[in-house]
């Protein structure tokens, strides 16, 4: 009986350990590395190299069940902390992990519809409304000129960073830079970041000025939406687009309004935004990049939130419907923060709300954002005017969720 019992110990243990070694579930391969590796995502795709849609949740809301519905419009600022999974990695060598903005590069170039801004009205005050214009997609020639950088602003950097090489008193006089003459045609996309070839109907992309691009994208804009489902009886938020915003699209008038637009970014309880990294956008008031909209001059205070306006207006690049990105998010991991085995898709981080985001408009009658409205005296709102009235969405929608139950 002894023997048999111990037979059986010996048989269960080389069971166990056999089990612990199988390949399927082991958490090392057989070359001792960590099996931490991104390949099971490629299951969102079936036989016919189509994404399967189970792989997506979609809630279905009736209409009639829809009583009530608010549209807003956020900024994603990738320098926040809580930000960071969608901004790394910068570089393109990465053979795990992609950020947000290569997710984004890589649907376009595989067919991703993007769509154009609604254009404003022109005159001394116009409003420049954020809205998508989903009845006109972008063609593919518009796609390879979005990314192209304004011709003046070029040259403004250029000029900084010759002045760099020219600060001492006994350097010769440095001449002035120009600018290569492809950057003043505006039919001219060699240097482009996207390149089209009409022949095939294809899209590639010049990975020469990735980095520098993507160094710069730190800024999402999204339009959301607010309501209540009767059915559910709960409140649901969706987002409905995303678009990145370039600043280096900006008119060099515009650039130094650029940072004061995040002004209206401190909310009461935004997370610590990032202390300066190697590859990390500047923050607000760092002067460390010289090609930066950080270290233009400090703007005066009149009129600095309908400049601000103005450049947010310039810098979106397009719009995206998040409906149709979200397979590509689905089929991604986020980089890991402090845990390399905890497994988000970047569908799940923006469904989960992992981000955060400050708002800069809601829907209304007069169709302005909050940047656009004027004071009683017809200046810009101040600072402290614009931060309230985001307190007031806030406070307008938080109010509508609570109230919605007696205790």
């Amino acid at each position: 009986m002894k023997k048999l019992c111990i037979i059986a110990c010996l048989a269960l243990g080389l069971s166990v350990t056999a089990y612990a070694q199988h390949p399927v579930n082991s958490f090392f391969d057989d070359l001792g590395s960590a099996n931490i590796h991104t390949e099971d995502l490629v299951t969102c795709i079936d036989a016919n190299g189509r994404f399967r849609n189970d792989t997506i949740v979609k809630i279905f809301h009736r209409l009639d069940d829809v009583v009530w519905a608010k549209y807003v419009y956020s900024v994603i600022d990738l320098r926040y902390r809580q930000n960071y999974q969608l901004y790394f990695p910068t570089n393109i060598t990465d053979s795990d992990y992609r950020n947000l903005f290569k997710v984004m590069v890589d649907a376009i170039r595989d067919g991703l519809p993007v769509y154009d801004k609604i254009q404003g009205r022109s005159g001394v005050i116009d409003v420049k409304p954020l809205k998508p214009d989903f009845s006109k997609p972008l063609s593919k020639e518009e796609i390879v000129k979005a990314f192209i950088p304004n011709p003046m602003a070029a040259l403004d950097e250029l000029r900084r960073e010759s002045a760099m090489f020219s600060s001492g008193e006994d350097d010769e006089e440095v001449d002035e830079p120009e600018l290569d003459s492809c950057f003043l045609k505006p039919e001219c996309t060699e240097e482009s970041f996207f390149q089209y070839d009409s022949i095939t109907d294809t899209f590639r992309w010049n990975p020469y000025p990735y980095d520098d691009i993507s160094k710069n994208i730190y800024k999402y804009l999204i339009q959301e939406i607010v309501f209540f489902d009767k059915h559910t009886s709960r409140l649901h938020r969706k987002i409905l687009a995303i678009a990145p915003l370039y600043p280096k699209k900006l008119e060099p008038t515009l650039i130094k309004y650029w940072q004061d637009a995040e002004g209206i970014s401190a909310e009461p309880e935004a997370p610590e935004k990032v202390e300066n990294g190697d590859n990390i956008a500047p923050e607000k008031n760092d002067t460390t990049d010289a090609g930066s909209v950080a270290s233009a001059p400090q703007a005066p205070k009149k009129n600095v939130a309908g400049n601000a306006m103005k450049a947010m207006y310039q810098s979106l690049i397009f719009w995206i419907p998040f409906d149709a990105f979200r397979p590509y998010l689905a089929n991604q991991y986020v980089i890991p923060m402090q845990n390399e085995v905890k497994r988000v898709t970047f569908d799940e981080f923006f469904q989960k709300h992992l981000y955060t985001s400050y708002i800069i408009g809601d829907g209304n009658m007069y169709n302005k954002n909050i940047l656009d409205f004027r004071d009683n005296h017809g200046d810009d709102l101040s600072e402290e005017a614009v931060k309230k009235e985001q307190l007031r969405i806030q406070t307008e929608m938080l109010n509508l969720e609570q109230d919605l139950w007696e205790y």
